[in-house]
């Protein structure tokens, strides 16, 4: 991965993963393939569609291997399709469905490392270098992409303030494992402008060739902030949630991602290409609200009164 140009913005869909994993009932596997075709012919070309964890303790990603398996080679052409894991297990699940594109997650602090996975941060550095090895050694990595995502980079529900030398440390031994690409998320929603841009800072300054993602949740409000600050630092992709659902399960008080709908049309405000057609996006929110038995809630659809109603 490249990432974008100076004139344009990537926005990586998270709405299928991130977005549901949190929510209390679990959404079904038609319904998700149907989102999935409304969010591509919206213009989505990079999503996170399912993450290989214990289906006991996020039952709404249970069907991830069915996600992946069920598409075509038309529509792999599409986007790509990335898969969430925690581990080496997870990566082998990940590439046995026929996914191509994995992102692995660990944490930056100790404190969300053992909720979220049940070890400790030398021991997910550990389980990234095994995950990388494994990518690497597998018969069928042609075309394989392995990227990194980094829980808690600014703050911990548990550790509070996350100092941004420990986060280029991290990154450091992901990029002497091979990743080149790292995700620094606000699992917590809780990073001030002033945080996302000295940790993005300190991270560019020590790896200018990184490339970086910015995967800030919308808890207190600030998430659109943080991206501001992100551009300004640099950063030219972000993750988002179409209508802005999602949160972690192991984050107590994380509440959901940035909303899609907000951040395409912020960036195209500014004048950043996306891709993305936001009367695209309208459909796929009315889409997914009807699914949740929800209303939009995200600025842009509270402005442009859009409803789960429409077809």
């Amino acid at each position: 991965m490249t990432g974008p140009t100076a004139q344009a913005a990537e926005v990586v869909e998270v709405g299928l993963r991130d977005g549901l994993q949190n929510w209390p009932e679990v959404v079904s596997t038609k319904d998700k393939l149907a989102l999935l075709g409304t969010l591509l012919a919206a213009g989505i070309k990079r999503l996170e569609l399912g993450s290989f964890v214990r289906a006991d303790k996020v039952p709404q990603m249970a069907d991830s291997a069915e996600l992946f398996s069920t598409l075509d080679t038309g529509t792999r052409d599409r986007a790509e399709f990335i898969a969430l894991v925690p581990n080496l297990r997870g990566a082998k699940a990940a590439l046995a469905a026929g996914a191509t594109s994995l992102r692995l997650v660990l944490s930056a602090t100790e404190g969300h490392s053992r909720s979220n996975t049940g070890r400790s941060v030398q021991e997910g550095v550990a389980e990234a270098a095994r995950v990388a090895e494994f990518v690497a050694g597998a018969a069928s990595a042609s075309g394989l992409s392995l990227t990194a995502a980094l829980a808690t980079s600014f703050v911990c529900p548990y550790d509070g303030v996350v100092p941004p030398g420990t986060v280029v440390g991290i990154v450091s031994r992901l990029l002497g494992l091979g990743y080149r690409t790292v995700s620094l998320a606000d699992t917590l929603g809780r990073a001030n402008p002033q945080q996302v841009t000295r940790t993005v800072r300190e991270v560019r300054a020590a790896h200018p060739g990184l490339v970086l993602n910015l995967h800030l949740h919308n808890t207190y409000g600030m998430a659109m902030a943080g991206v501001v600050a992100g551009l300004d630092a640099g950063v030219r992709s972000f993750d988002a949630s179409i209508a802005g659902v999602g949160g972690c399960p192991f984050a107590p008080g994380a509440a959901g991602n940035v909303a899609t709908e907000d951040l395409v049309f912020m960036l195209h405000e500014l004048g950043l290409e996306t891709g993305i057609s936001l009367a695209g996006l309208r459909t796929a929110v009315g889409q997914l609200c009807a699914v949740l038995g929800s209303e939009p809630s995200s600025s842009v659809s509270r402005a442009l009164g859009w409803s789960r109603h429409f077809s």
